[in-house]
Formats: C-alpha cells, structure tokens, sequence
C-alpha cells in the first residue's frame, strides 16, 4: 500500500471541475482550501504501479495548475520483517 499527499494549486475557473472530477476517482480524496485555489489531495493505493498511475491521472487533470508531493509512504519500504 501507498499513501501519498500531494498540494494542488487549481485554475480558479475549474475548482468546482476539479473536483468533481477527483471525487470521482475512488483511490483519490480531496480537500480544498476555504478559498478554494489549493486542494490537498490524498491518494491510496495497492502497489506502486497504481501509485503511478493515479499520479499520471493526477498530472492530466484539467485545472490543476501545479501538483507537488507532499508526503509519500510505502508499506513495502518500511515493512517490519523482524518476528
């Protein structure tokens, strides 16, 4: 699993686009600002090719000006092997 957060700066004419458009994706939550111009957007997911996948999406999406990582975790990474 990989859970990632990401802040978006968001195109003011396509805030209510934008995210209607990523609460559609179900690996994908939303948080806008009171103002509406930067979103946090949290992602889960299985593996790290969904990870970049959903990235991918992200990066596609028309609206979002400017995403940044903003915080990134791998259960793979940082399993504890120890008994």
């Amino acid at each position: 699993m990989t859970i990632a957060s990401y802040v978006a700066h968001i195109d003011q004419q396509k805030t209510c686009q934008v995210q209607a458009e990523l609460d559609r994706h179900p690996s994908v939550s939303c948080f806008p600002s009171a103002e509406h111009n930067l979103f946090v957007i949290v992602t889960d997911t299985v593996d790290r090719h969904q990870d970049k996948d959903v990235r991918g999406y992200l990066e596609s999406v028309d609206g979002i000006q400017c995403l940044s990582l903003a915080f990134a975790w791998n259960e793979e990474e940082h399993h504890d092997s120890t008994p």
